[in-house]
This record gives structure tokens, sequence and C-alpha cells, in this order.
């Protein structure tokens, strides 16, 4: 049993309301993790050995549990911060939240969003740290939060934009922010291969299936299994070929 708790992700509770942080705790046992509730400074103490993942903070009115956050915060710079919603006194974080990743959790808390969040909180890593979009304007931070809500899903995405700003920055983003990061990012530019060979390219084909085909090519989709495929200037690509693509 004990090496299964060493397994588990740490995540830190932190409530003034008591009975919501032992609610809490069971939740994220049932998820499989380990919580570690605030008030219990030997808990606290075991976390400089093994670190929190996240923390989930709900009502900071206790002084006490504001002064433990900001020496964790201090401890742990770029420890991820779930809020849950509906807390005024999460203004007096704004100060600590400007330079770590922090996501609010709608209440009553649902067990998906919950999931979530904590495993994108898991996948905060130097991954997220170098991020390729640099800039701090509101246009720069509205991408990046349209790239960390499409990220948590295996979906296409459409990217739009004109011609050199970004679309396949973007799309490697989106991959390197997903559950299949570790898996192979495809790029493949549309217009750049004729027509008669761009199905062979993304479907693969067998040798001796035509003319010149001399061994057996694996496409583009096959490459990318389990990873992203980025069809570039997809909108070269001829209607024949974007209805195969469809079906």
């Amino acid at each position: 049993m004990a090496d299964k708790i060493d397994a588990q992700a740490r995540v830190l509770v932190m409530d003034s309301n008591q009975a919501r942080a032992r609610e809490l705790s069971h939740r994220l046992r049932f998820l499989d993790y380990e919580p570690v509730i605030a008030a219990d400074s030997d808990a606290l103490a075991s976390l400089s050995a093994s670190p929190a993942v996240a923390v989930v903070i709900g009502e900071t009115s206790d002084s006490g549990m504001l002064d433990t956050f900001r020496d964790v915060a201090a401890r742990t710079p770029d420890l991820p911060v779930l809020l849950v919603d509906g807390n005024d006194d999460h203004r007096s974080l704004q100060s600590q939240l400007k330079t770590r990743p922090h996501w609010t959790l709608d209440t009553p808390l649902r067990r998906s969003q919950l999931t979530r969040f904590l495993k994108r909180a898991e996948r905060y890593d130097d991954r997220d740290r170098r991020q390729r979009l640099s800039g701090n304007s509101m246009p720069i931070r509205a991408v990046r939060e349209l790239i960390e809500q499409v990220a948590e899903f295996d979906t296409n995405v459409l990217i739009s934009g004109e011609s050199g700003t970004g679309k396949e920055l973007v799309a490697r983003t989106i991959h390197e922010h997903s559950e299949r990061a570790d898996r192979p990012f495809v790029p493949i530019n549309c217009g750049a291969i004729p027509a008669e060979l761009l199905e062979s390219e993304l479907f693969g084909h067998d040798k001796g299936a035509f003319t010149g085909a001399i061994s057996a090519r694996t496409g583009r989709f096959e490459l990318a299994e389990g990873g992203t495929l980025f069809l570039d200037e997809i909108g070269d690509m001829s209607l024949d070929m974007q209805v195969k693509l469809l079906r």
C-alpha cells in the first residue's frame, strides 16, 4: 500500500472551510491523487521531499492560510493553482497568481473539469515554461487561452490567419500542450505537393499500387498515429481531395 501512495501525484488543498477541504480530499483520493491539507503541518513539511503537482484553493479568509500559501509559493514558483469559483478573497492572491498558471473551478465542482485541470497541471513542465508564443499583449494572451482550451481534447482544429502569422507555431504549441506531446507532430504542406501525389503522401501506398510505386510508402496519417497531423495550406487542396479527406 505504501508503494501505491508514493506513486500518487500530490495535491495541496487550501480551504478555510474545513468541511469542503475534506470533501475536496475525498474527491482527489477518488481520482487517485494524494491530498495534502494545508492545516496539517506535518503534511506540509513533507512537501519539501515530494512536491505537489497543484494547489486547490477555496476560501482563504484565515490569514494563516494566506501565509501558508505565500510560503509554499515562494518554494515552488511554478506550482499551478486551481481556484474554487465564488470566493471574493481570491483578490488577495492576485499578486501571487500573475507569474504562475492558474485556472478556475466552477461550483458545484464537476469531476470532469477537476480531472482535466489536474491533468493539465501535471503536464505543466519545461515545455510550458518555454512558451513558444512570446509576448504579453491582449491578442497573444487570447490565443494562449484558446490553445489551452482546445489542447485538452482530441478534435480537429482549424487555424486561420494571413501567411506568416504563425499558424504552424500555434499548431505545434497545441500539440505540446496536449496529452499527445510525446507522440509525433507531422506537418505537410498541401500546396507544395502536386495533386496527383497528395493522396499517396497522406494515405500511403503498397508496392506496385500504381506505375512508379517501386516500394511501399507509409502515409502521413499513419506516421502521425497517436500524435498530431498538421495540414498546412489546406485551402490549396483540390476539392476532390478534400472530399476524400472528409470521408
